[in-house]
């Protein structure tokens, strides 16, 4: 999903979406001198944009699918600086959509980072920012309203973080984060959901090649919703308590894992407190030369743009596939299936509440290097959700052609 992969995670030191604070970093050296640029069109084939049953869309009219056609370029750079090193990744694009134009919209991206090695400390500061138009599955069924068909919602988020660890590589490191998200919504009905997030997070990390990487972690994440006033503040606190682990167990498989312990306490009125154990393992394992395979499940609180919760619980599992049939072309294949339960959820966005969902994906795709610069895609996938049992319910199919071209 989105241009099929993952649900997307930022690979920043300190999640600021997740109740579990991530393992505490460990040093690397500044990596070599590199930059590239890659320009693509992905077009797509939707049955079921509008993300609602059929029932619904013929008795508002809603045509349900559509054709998207999406160009892109983006770059990325990096430099070592001595000992030092920076890093940007950027990308931009535009959806074209073929019947609902007003969908039409920019998709931008870019993530910033310097590191430095001032030894034995070694400190790094990281910038990001994204735009794009939200998902019409994720808008709480605006779409089943007789004015879905014109509504249209852009999400921005811009982030600012730092870290710090000291000591040697090998051994132990103490490690201190902190870091600041601002997430909006530009549709005025959806200005609720506008939120900001402060998190800071200190611990204890242990390496050595023949045992893994361990961590320990304590963090605090404040949660605020400035166009959310009534009843309380407007938002929550999360203390979480942390270990994490990662190593190769043998040649062939790898494995991280995380277990915290999530004290929520909210600030808004009609909304419980949470507390619990939140978790996240992946693992990933070569099977033979040409066959690779991973399995990940998480559990996690989160805040998001396209709900008017206060936060959300969210269990996830998934199973991934990697065949090489041969050494240019390649096939894949997945499944994800999410459950999430929204607290303090109204009808500000439906026509009834969103209480919870579960959302199942499965895709199968070809992929093709015509040349090291040049190289082709082909992906089909169902997308269906059930939530509340009620008009949040919805299936999709899907088919996406792409190609990819390394400047």
């Amino acid at each position: 999903m989105k241009n099929n992969s993952r649900l997307a995670k930022n690979a920043i030191f300190l999640c600021v979406c997740s109740a579990s604070f991530p393992a505490l970093a460990q040093g690397s050296a500044a990596p070599a001198n590199n930059f590239t640029i890659t320009a693509g069109v992905m077009t797509r084939y939707d049955s079921n944009l509008a993300r609602i049953d059929a029932t619904t869309a013929s008795a508002n009219g809603t045509r349900r699918e559509d054709y998207r056609v999406s160009p892109s370029i983006g770059f990325n750079l990096a430099r070592a600086l001595g000992r030092h090193s920076v890093s940007l990744a950027a990308s931009a694009g535009y959806d074209f959509y073929r019947y609902r134009t007003n969908l039409n919209r920019e998709r931008l991206s870019l993530q910033g980072k310097a590191a430095l090695d001032i030894r034995p400390c070694t400190p790094d500061f990281s910038v990001g920012y994204s735009r794009r138009q939200s998902d019409l599955g994720e808008l709480d069924a605006i779409s089943a309203l007789p004015t879905g068909n014109t509504i249209k919602n852009v999400e921005t988020v811009r982030s600012a973080g730092a870290q710090i660890s000291c000591g040697a590589i090998v051994g132990l490191r103490p490690t201190a984060s902190v870091q600041y998200q601002k997430s909006s919504n530009n549709q005025l009905q959806r200005l609720i959901a506008n939120h900001r997030v402060l998190s800071y997070s200190g611990g204890l990390s242990y390496s050595h090649p023949t045992i893994g990487d361990i961590g320990l972690s304590v963090g605090r994440r404040e949660t605020r919703y400035p166009n959310r006033p009534i009843g309380g503040t407007g938002g929550y606190d999360v203390m979480s308590y942390g270990v994490n682990f990662s190593r190769d167990i043998g040649s062939r498989l790898r494995g991280t894992a995380q277990l915290s312990y999530v004290d929520l306490k909210s600030n808004t009125v009609g909304s419980a407190d949470f507390h619990g154990v939140s978790w996240s393992l992946d693992m990933t394992g070569t099977i033979n030369s040409r066959w690779q395979a991973s399995i990940s499940t998480a559990r996690s609180v989160s805040s998001t743009l396209t709900s008017d919760s206060t936060y959300n619980v969210n269990e996830t599992y998934a199973i991934d596939t990697n065949y090489a049939i041969t050494d240019r072309l390649h096939a894949t294949a997945g499944y994800r299936t999410s459950q999430r339960r929204y607290v303090g959820s109204q009808a500000i966005f439906g026509i009834v509440p969103l209480r919870n969902d579960r959302l199942e994906a499965i895709n199968a795709g070809l992929s093709f290097q015509q040349t090291p610069r040049l190289s082709f895609s082909l992906n089909v996938g169902r997308d269906s959700r059930n939530g509340n049992g009620t008009i949040y319910d919805y299936k999709s199919n899907r088919v996406m052609l792409g190609a990819s071209l390394n400047l």
